[in-house]
């Protein structure tokens, strides 16, 4: 059964011209920012030990969770960037000479293969990358299609901007939570510009619900169990990511690549303070990065105590709305497992999350499980740590907490948002 409300979805048309007249009005310039000469890159920094990739995450530069056992991937935003590393005696070698091109590729991809097809060959049917209004439709037309297995829910905390956190509950009888059934939690969008960790989310859901009566093993999991589904945790930064026109500079005002919320740490100096989330003078860099917010291991390694960067951990651990939000529904429910979606590098993550905490008692199970995961899509199968330490992280909060299994998916091979059709379809 297709949705009424599949459709090709355009690409946004504000932007940065936009940004710049709401922050003249603001009494900023209003100048958009120039496009720097040197083309942003995408190394491979040569890091073989895990205390090496430790040591590159924390030089404050853009680093993807793309990496392996020779070393992990960093965005260059320029010559300084460079410096910083050629100063820690890193060497590197270049993946993609010009970051900016390449994203343009996609986006003219994008509306290709939108042009070139009725219906994708997802559950949904879906063609393009949707939207947080488009979502919000999906997850109510979702519901009255589907009433007796469907029940709507919203999030106690709206976002710093004042929108709700939207999400689906799926199961026989749904509107009965004191069922007892276990809950699978899954989750897009914690990092903003990770636009394929809410399409895979939405997508699980239209599997769920479309085979459910037709496919054994889909009956029994909706049957038996209660899966809970929160397309997009990150509502503000996702809603200004998937609207901007990019400007293609990967500078502080090409908010395409909001990675944070829209939070203002009380350390922000007065210069970087006034405008909205989407036009302001810190740009994208204003907010918090929610998967470095939660209370397990706050402020560790892994995290900035900058505020300005995009793993800035917070001003203290947990006082995001959004983290909030997802630490109550763990936290009331039965939740024994979760996935928590994101972009990119093939891997599928277990905590730990931290070297310094060895293994977890679970570690066979854990691997195990992991294992069976990866055994159909071929990613790598290991421990958050063993990428590089990070802290505050949902999953490895979840588990020290309640004892459920939770992981990371780091979907795709090369890109926060690549080309839909390779990027979501294909995946």
């Amino acid at each position: 059964m297709k949705s009424a409300l599949v459709r090709s979805h355009r690409l946004p048309v504000a932007g940065a011209l936009a940004a710049a007249v709401v922050l003249a009005g603001a009494g900023f310039s209003a100048a958009a920012p120039k496009a720097p000469e040197e083309k942003v890159q995408v190394v491979h920094v040569l890091a073989k030990s895990q205390a090496d990739r430790t040591k590159v995450n924390e030089l404050g530069l853009d680093t993807t969770e793309h990496g392996d056992d020779t070393g992990v991937e960093v965005i260059l935003h320029g010559k300084s960037d460079a410096a910083k590393l050629r100063a820690a005696g890193f060497t590197w070698r270049v993946e993609d000479p010009d970051l900016a091109a390449t994203m343009r590729t996609a986006r003219t991809a994008d509306q290709a293969y939108a042009a070139s097809v009725a219906e994708s060959g997802l559950p949904s049917g879906s063609t393009g990358y949707r939207t947080l209004d488009e979502i919000n439709a999906e997850l109510d037309q979702l519901a009255k299609d589907y009433p007796k297995l469907v029940r709507k829910i919203t999030l106690p905390n709206a976002s710093v901007e004042g929108r709700p956190v939207r999400g689906i509950e799926i199961t026989t009888n749904a509107a009965n939570i004191d069922d007892g059934k276990p809950v699978f939690l899954m989750m897009g969008a914690h990092h903003a510009r990770e636009w394929p960790s809410v399409e895979h989310s939405m997508e699980f859901a239209y599997d769920l619900l479309t085979n459910h009566g037709s496919d054994a093993r889909t009956t029994t999991i909706v049957t038996n169990s209660r899966t809970i589904i929160v397309p997009v945790v990150n509502v503000d930064g996702f809603h200004i990511s998937r609207s901007a026109a990019p400007i293609g500079n990967f500078s502080r005002f090409d908010y395409e690549m909001k990675r944070k919320n829209c939070s203002i740490s009380e350390f922000t100096a007065d210069q970087w303070l006034g405008g909205t989330c989407a036009a302001n003078p810190a740009g994208r860099e204003r907010g918090t990065d929610p998967n470095r917010n939660y209370p397990g291991f706050w402020g560790g390694p892994g995290a900035s105590n900058a505020f300005r960067s995009d793993t800035f951990r917070g001003d203290a651990p947990g006082d995001t709305p959004e983290v909030d939000n997802i630490k109550q529904l763990i936290s009331s429910r039965q939740v024994t497992n979760l996935i928590s979606n994101h972009t990119y590098s093939n891997l599928v993550l277990r905590p730990p999350s931290l070297l310094s905490t060895g293994y977890s008692p679970d570690e066979p199970a854990y691997k195990a499980l992991g294992a069976s995961m990866t055994e159909t899509n071929d990613y790598t199968n290991q421990a958050s740590f063993q990428l590089y330490d990070t802290s505050g992280s949902v999953e490895d909060w979840s588990y020290w907490q309640t004892g459920g299994l939770g992981f990371t998916f780091e979907i795709g091979p090369d890109s926060f948002h690549p080309a839909y059709e390779t990027g979501v379809v294909a995946e």
